[in-house]
């Protein structure tokens, strides 16, 4: 990460709590700025277009929603192929499907907070790839 640049972040999961979370995580952390919260599949894309964040990190299972976390996925990466896709799960077998659909990072929900803030400074820094 270039020194001084601030990280723009969206969260989206549509658990309150894993949102509160996040956002308990990351909110004063120097270098990131939350500019973004959803919690409906469908209201993703336009939270992106008026945000313009750098990374979004998105749960993969969206309860009462007819859309996946991939397919989301594949429509952020359609839409807006400049934003990094962190995505997270509680059910591992997704995560091979966010990465062929299109997300940059996904992991289990079982990372640290020193983790998931390498994760966010590595691809900012544009070191991409498969998390363990």
């Amino acid at each position: 990460m270039e020194p001084g640049k601030i990280i723009r972040l969206v969260l989206a999961d549509d658990q309150p709590l894993d949102l509160a979370g996040l956002r308990s995580l990351l909110g004063n952390v120097p270098g990131l700025k939350i500019v973004g919260e959803v919690d409906t599949a469908t209201n993703v894309l336009a939270v992106l277009r008026s945000t313009r964040p750098d990374l979004i990190i998105i749960d993969l299972k969206w309860h009462g929603s007819t859309k996946t976390g991939a397919r989301i996925i594949s429509e952020i990466r359609g839409e807006f192929p400049e934003i990094k896709i962190l995505a997270q799960t509680n059910f591992e077998p997704l995560i091979e499907e966010a990465l062929e659909n299109g997300a940059d990072v996904a992991v289990a929900k079982t990372y640290s907070r020193d983790k998931l803030i390498e994760f966010i400074t590595s691809l900012c820094s544009d070191s991409v790839g498969a998390a363990e």
